[in-house]
């Protein structure tokens, strides 16, 4: 069981450059568990993606469909006051502090490639590359 950032879905559901790492740490660990924010933060990606041409509508719908599929029954209600305690504690965004709120609710890691919000809470975000080979330094 481990949190992932919505980014993490995106490059095992949309193929580019992480996507054979994604999905090398999605055959490792594939209980992933995400904030209800994802759906939103997604759902603009796919938007953004669209409208710069990038994806065509229909492969955006399919998209969507997979990871609804595969996510829907891992989607967790935040509480908004740990939220504002994480963003305080560790000086984040409000939706980067629902990520680090929910992993430590589930006492388990944060899997994110954004390199900040691992700098700002190194015990418990860490990246693809680090989980699949602990020995990699970030």
């Amino acid at each position: 069981m481990i949190v992932v950032d919505v980014n993490i879905v995106a490059y095992l559901l949309i193929e580019g450059e992480k996507t054979d790492l994604a999905r090398a740490f999605w055959e490792r660990e594939n209980d992933w568990h995400l904030p209800q924010l994802w759906i939103h933060e997604f759902l603009n990606l796919l938007a953004t993606s669209e409208r710069a041409g990038h994806l065509k509508l229909t492969r955006c719908l399919e998209v969507l469909g997979a990871a609804w599929t595969l996510f829907d029954s891992k989607t967790h209600l935040v509480d908004p006051r740990e939220t504002l305690r994480v963003a305080s504690r560790y000086r984040l965004t409000a939706y980067d502090a629902q990520y680090v709120a929910l992993a430590q609710s589930m006492q388990t890691l944060l899997i994110s490639e954004d390199g900040k919000l691992r700098r700002a809470v190194p015990g418990c975000v860490r990246s693809m590359r680090s989980f699949l080979a602990p020995d990699v330094s970030e």
